[in-house]
């Protein structure tokens, strides 16, 4: 029997956020597992040299393929119409079409122990923000610590604090966040991947946001499944009264077999008797 060439292209997390690539590179594991001959590309192929091209990488545009099939990856730029494309994460354009199910969950969260741990720690995750935006961050963080009686706030990404409660770390492996993750009371983050393990992991959340993109899926997240949102840290308005709260609906873990079920019913529109 023959066996199906699947490449996967992934965004460089430099440019991309580590988030594409981390799910991408499980489901390139994955695939491995089934029959299938995979290749990790760093640049888009030839036509003629997959079966399946799997894209990972935002809103890229993608080259023309006729004989080649294209599956992207939460992308909503033009090239959406014109090939197979699937989503990960809620969007706007799709808000009553998406189901949590879709969510990509690491395996190595399933082992973890989803306990409710009763005021040990707010995690926050800040990515990159600079020293001025991070001030406004941790300033909420102070004031939501007092309103949850979580006293201790630990914080990953952003700068270094002057706030005596907050333990700073620059950056972490994504085993030791994982883990960090497992034990807490309660995740701030903007919208993204983790806070959709948080929710995964049964722990309280809010958001807040870095940009107006940011601000809209919170805002879809706050309609949608009840997630608090503090408003933008780089705005006026930022509103420092709401508390953590749990998802209105639950992640259930499913996202890596459903997509590998996509990926066979794509697959198996092909002739094999070619």
């Amino acid at each position: 029997t023959k066996k199906f060439r699947i490449g996967v292209f992934a965004g460089d997390p430099k440019d991309f956020g580590s988030g594409h690539f981390e799910r991408s590179r499980i489901l390139f594991a994955l695939l491995a597992t089934v029959p299938y001959e995979t290749f990790w590309l760093r640049e888009f192929p030839k036509e003629e040299n997959l079966d399946l091209l799997i894209v990972d990488s935002r809103d890229i545009s993608i080259p023309e393929y006729s004989k080649t099939k294209v599956l992207l990856l939460d992308h909503f730029g033009s090239d959406r119409k014109n090939f197979h494309h699937y989503d990960l994460l809620p969007h706007s354009d799709i808000e009553d079409r998406f189901s949590l199910d879709q969510i990509l969950i690491p395996p190595g969260l399933f082992n973890l122990d989803r306990k409710q741990i009763d005021n040990s720690y707010i995690l926050c995750y800040a990515g990159n923000i600079d020293h001025h935006t991070t001030f406004s961050l941790d300033s909420f963080l102070e004031s939501l610590s007092l309103r949850e009686n979580i006293p201790k706030i630990v914080r990953i990404g952003g700068t270094s604090t002057t706030f005596k409660q907050i333990e700073f770390i620059p950056r972490v492996s994504k085993f030791k966040f994982q883990n960090l993750l497992a034990t807490c009371s309660g995740f701030v983050s903007y919208f993204g991947q983790s806070l959709f393990e948080a929710i995964f992991l049964d722990k309280k959340v809010c958001t807040y946001s870095i940009s107006p993109v940011h601000s809209s899926l919170s805002l879809l997240c706050e309609k949608k499944y009840g997630i608090p949102f503090a408003g933008d840290l780089n705005s006026t308005s930022f509103e420092n009264e709401v508390k953590l709260q749990f998802s209105s609906q639950p992640v259930s873990g499913k996202g890596y077999p459903k997509l590998l079920q996509e990926i066979e019913r794509i697959l198996s529109e092909f002739d094999l008797s070619d």
